[in-house]
C-alpha cells in the first residue's frame, strides 16, 4: 500500500512557494521499493487575481467622518408639568461629534417648576459635556428633577436634527 500526499507551504503569501511531495510506503512494500525523499517543486500561481490599488493618505489629510456638524446650536424643549406646559432652553456646542459646551436656561412660569429646573441645570452639565452627542439620550431624573429632563431631551432631539451631517 502506498500513501501519497502534497504539502503546500506559504502559497497565500508567496506565489513562488514550494510544494513538498512526500510518499509513504508500508513496511511490507518497504523491502520492495526504496523510500523516496521529499521533493520540492516550485508552484506557479494558476489563479487569476486582481489587485485594487489603495490610496494612502498622510495623517493630516485623513478626514474623520462625523455624524454632526461642528457648531453651536440652540433649541427650546417643552414638557408637561402638573402646573401646565413648561419649557427649557438648551444651547450646546459640538466639535467632532462631542458635546464641548452646554447651557440650559430655565424658563418655567410656575414656582415649583422653576425650583426643579434650577436643580436640573445644576446637575446636567456633568452628564452631557464630554460625551458624544449621539449618546445623549433620555434621563429619568437629574438632581431630583424628573420632568425637566423630558424638555431637555426634546430640545436635544431638535439640535441633533439641526446638526446632522
Amino acid at each position: 500500500m502506498i500513501i501519497s500526499g502534497i504539502i503546500f507551504t506559504g502559497c497565500e503569501k508567496n506565489p513562488e512557494a514550494e510544494v513538498e511531495t512526500t510518499t509513504e510506503v508500508s513496511t511490507e512494500e518497504a523491502s520492495k521499493e526504496p523510500v523516496k525523499e521529499p521533493v520540492k517543486e516550485p508552484v506557479k500561481d494558476t489563479q487569476s487575481t486582481t489587485t485594487t490599488p489603495t490610496l494612502q493618505l498622510k495623517e493630516e489629510e485623513k478626514e474623520e467622518v462625523t455624524m454632526y456638524k461642528d457648531g453651536s446650536y440652540s433649541q427650546a424643549g417643552t414638557y408637561q408639568s402638573p402646573a401646565g406646559a413648561e419649557s427649557v432652553n438648551v444651547s450646546l456646542t459640538v466639535k467632532g461629534d462631542v458635546v464641548t459646551g452646554l447651557t440650559v436656561t430655565p424658563s418655567a412660569q410656575n414656582e415649583t417648576s422653576k425650583k426643579f429646573q434650577g436643580l436640573f441645570v445644576a446637575g446636567i452639565n456633568q452628564m452631557v459635556v464630554g460625551k458624544k452627542l449621539s449618546e445623549v439620550g433620555s434621563f429619568g431624573q437629574v438632581n431630583g428633577s424628573s420632568l425637566t429632563p423630558q424638555g431637555f431631551v426634546s430640545a436635544v432631539a431638535g439640535i441633533k436634527a439641526q446638526a446632522q451631517n
